[in-house]
């Protein structure tokens, strides 16, 4: 169960790693940032913007939310690239997928 979820939009000064695609965030780059606190242990992640919106996208058409959510490497997993059809290049990119 969430006890608390706290989302902030930030630039990173340092390389990261995005939780939705595992791919690098780079420096100077725009970035989703989460505090939360799930089943009392506290965790932090990071998402590149566009990573974000088509994670939701896609778990919005899908139906999922709460403990059905999946990041979006997840739904690459399990549906093949083929779920990146109508993704920003950017995230298909990141993913081996020409735009």
């Amino acid at each position: 169960m969430s006890e608390f979820y706290r989302s902030t939009i930030c630039k990173s000064r340092t390389i990261r790693r995005c939780e939705s695609c595992n791919k690098i965030i780079e420096a100077g780059t725009q970035h989703e940032y989460v505090a939360t606190k799930y089943d009392g242990d506290f965790g932090t992640f990071r998402r590149h913007l566009d990573c974000l919106e088509y994670e939701r996208h896609l778990n919005d058409i899908n139906d999922m939310r709460g403990e059905e959510y999946s990041w979006l490497h997840e739904h690459v997993s399990e549906g093949g690239k083929s779920v990146l059809h109508d993704a920003p290049a950017a995230v298909k990119l990141r993913f081996g997928v020409e735009p």
